[in-house]
């Protein structure tokens, strides 16, 4: 045995030990020590490759030095080929949303796990792919395997970073937003990293910023524009404004054009607005497609929504004129009413009054203390009227149409309507 198996060479025979033992020099003796000899031989390492290791190598701590460089994956790597990317970074040479690199060494199948990096040559126009070593093109999501990438969200000669997940390739160098695009999600929470900063200075570079005109369309996007502050041209009506939710911009429209009320666009009138040059307006978005206008002023300075005074009213039917007698009608109003005014109805012929004919009465000026009280009392309140005859056996009293002669109403000649206004 000529290794001991702890890296020391055993020889069979000792030639000084023979003669002083007086043991001749034998062909037998002689091959069996050559043979032990190259057996040892053959267990060490030839340095011209041309035997190969039975076992792990133990190293002692020791290092290979002046190694070359690898170029296949079973090859040990340089430190200066993984210091330098060499493995996993390649230039692109494919072309828009169709990227390819060819790393060294080669890869021949993907697996989950495997990271390469490279400089795109073109800008992505929509969703994209990537191949690696001539393989099948897989495609590239962003925000982890949520998102197809859009156009510009790779842009040229960007240093894109992507992991094969088994399935696709997830861009993870940072989290890709669009153009005008803002991660509301990220800005809302109070972990404060380096996309969410990325993401909010896209939106701050933009305040006190007034930016350039919008043509009006009958959709226009806000998140595009260029400043929170811009005016919008022309005369198309806009039904549909494209603003992130929790973003606001200030707009003032140059001309006469209609914003059109409806879910996806609210405005405070609750209904359609026809703006007027130098009529400025606030919009603030607030997800789901939805854009609410909070605020509105007419270059002119009038309100946006005016309503003429007593414009809700109430008529009553005609109530019975009865001695002592009350009705309390519902009068379906908004408030309790401001001006509340009675009037009785002729609907017999008496003192010169003709069917039909209408006499406006003061309810409270008629009132008296005396004992005979006439008149009625009329109390308002949110949603009826409460009303109480004299008691009287005819608690009306009007002038004579001609002579101007006070006189008591029949009762069953007349009736009472009572209108109401808000």
């Amino acid at each position: 045995m000529s290794w001991n198996g702890s890296g020391v060479f055993n020889r069979i025979y000792n030639w000084v030990a023979d003669r002083d033992a007086n043991i001749d020099i034998t062909a037998s003796r002689f091959d069996a020590e050559n043979d032990d000899f190259a057996s040892g031989i053959q267990a060490c390492l030839a340095k011209n490759g041309e035997n190969s290791p039975t076992a792990d190598l133990p190293m002692n701590s020791k290092k290979h030095t002046d190694v070359d460089d690898a170029t296949a994956r079973n090859q040990y790597s340089a430190v200066g080929q993984v210091q330098d990317g060499e493995f996993n970074y390649a230039t692109d040479t494919g072309a828009a949303d169709a990227y390819a690199i060819s790393p060294t060494p080669v890869i021949t199948a993907y697996v989950a796990g495997q990271e390469f990096s490279y400089i795109a040559t073109n800008a992505s126009t929509g969703s994209s792919t990537l191949s690696v070593s001539g393989l099948p093109a897989k495609a590239q999501k962003k925000n982890g395997n949520a998102d197809d990438t859009v156009a510009n969200d790779i842009k040229t000669n960007d240093l894109i970073t992507v992991k094969y997940d088994g399935t696709v390739f997830q861009i993870t160098d940072k989290k890709r937003l669009s153009p005008g695009e803002v991660d509301t999600t990220e800005l809302s929470d109070n972990a404060v990293t380096e996309d969410k900063l990325a993401t909010a200075l896209v939106h701050l570079a933009k305040v006190g910023v007034e930016g350039s005109a919008v043509a009006s369309a009958s959709t226009i996007d806000l998140d595009a524009a260029t400043g929170e502050f811009v005016h919008i041209t022309g005369t198309t009506t806009i039904t549909a404004i494209t603003l992130a939710q929790g973003i606001e911009r200030t707009v003032v429209f140059d001309g006469i054009l209609t914003l059109s009320n409806g879910a996806g666009l609210i405005l405070k009138s609750g209904a359609n607005i026809t703006t007027a040059a130098g009529d400025t307006a606030t919009f603030r978005g607030e997800g789901s497609s939805v854009t609410r206008c909070t605020g509105y002023d007419r270059a002119d300075g009038k309100a946006l929504v005016t309503s003429a005074p007593f414009s809700d009213s109430y008529t009553s039917t005609e109530i019975t004129i009865s001695a002592a007698g009350n009705v309390t009608p519902s009068h379906g109003l908004s408030s309790q009413p401001t001006l509340v005014q009675a009037r009785v109805v002729c609907k017999t012929a008496e003192y010169n009054y003709s069917i039909g004919d209408e006499v406006v009465i003061n309810p409270t000026g008629m009132a008296q203390a005396s004992a005979d009280g006439r008149g009625l009392v009329i109390v308002p309140t949110a949603s009826t009227l409460y009303i109480q005859f004299a008691s009287s056996s005819q608690p009306i009293e009007i002038l004579n149409k001609t002579t101007g002669v006070p006189e008591f109403i029949t009762n069953a000649n007349w009736k009472l309507v009572v209108r109401a206004w808000v």
